[in-house]
């Protein structure tokens, strides 16, 4: 009996040492995984911190950089405009509005949205006006300098020319930052988004 008992004690103790050994080897992971992902946003922000010290001074005040200059009108005056008008604006300085034609503009873009206070109302009004229309062939989405759409970031269902008149393209804040377009109506107003090509 007593022999009985000495064996289920060691089994008990073998089985308690492979749990506790099956979790350190589950923690070990974890945080080889964690490191790896510390590794991967460490070399991001090293890479921001080049572009930034290459491009220092190279923005206005109150302009973001990522290769060009951004400008997101300001969400405390207030003040919107229809796409035509926020163009007019972006143009007064030296900038137009702008084109998001790849992966990385969209998500800095959105990070930078995400990160701005929202006015009280209905989501649909607190867009970005961005450089994107289809006014010459219905479907047919063209960037301001001249070039078609090949990857668009539009939300669920969209575009989709809602009462036949929605040809300019705006941005949201959205919890996905690769789906975060609307068509809308060009003289709807909204905030807006300018570019401005860094000077050489």
């Amino acid at each position: 009996m007593k022999v009985q008992t000495n064996f289920q004690e060691a089994v008990s103790i073998k089985d308690a040492m492979q749990r506790e050994r099956d979790r350190d080897r589950l923690e070990k992971e974890h945080l080889q995984r964690q490191k790896e992902a510390l590794v991967n946003e460490e070399a991001k922000l090293q890479s921001r911190i080049t572009v930034l010290e290459k491009s220092c001074e190279r923005c206005p005040v109150g302009w973001e950089l990522l290769h060009s200059c951004y400008f997101f009108s300001s969400t405390e005056t207030g003040q919107k405009l229809s796409w035509h008008r926020s163009r007019e604006e972006c143009k007064k300085t030296g900038a137009d509005l702008a084109v998001i034609d790849s992966q990385e503009k969209q998500e800095f873009i959105s990070r930078i949205l995400n990160g701005k206070r929202t006015s009280p109302g209905y989501w649909f009004t607190a867009g970005y006006w961005i450089g994107l229309r289809d006014v010459k062939t219905e479907g047919v989405w063209k960037w301001l300098n001249g070039t078609e759409l090949t990857e668009g970031f539009w939300m669920e269902g969209e575009p989709n020319d809602d009462i036949s008149k929605e040809d300019c393209a705006a941005t949201f804040r959205k919890e996905n930052p690769l789906m975060t377009w609307n068509d809308a109506p060009c003289d709807h107003t909204l905030k807006w988004i300018c570019e401005r090509k860094l000077q050489p």
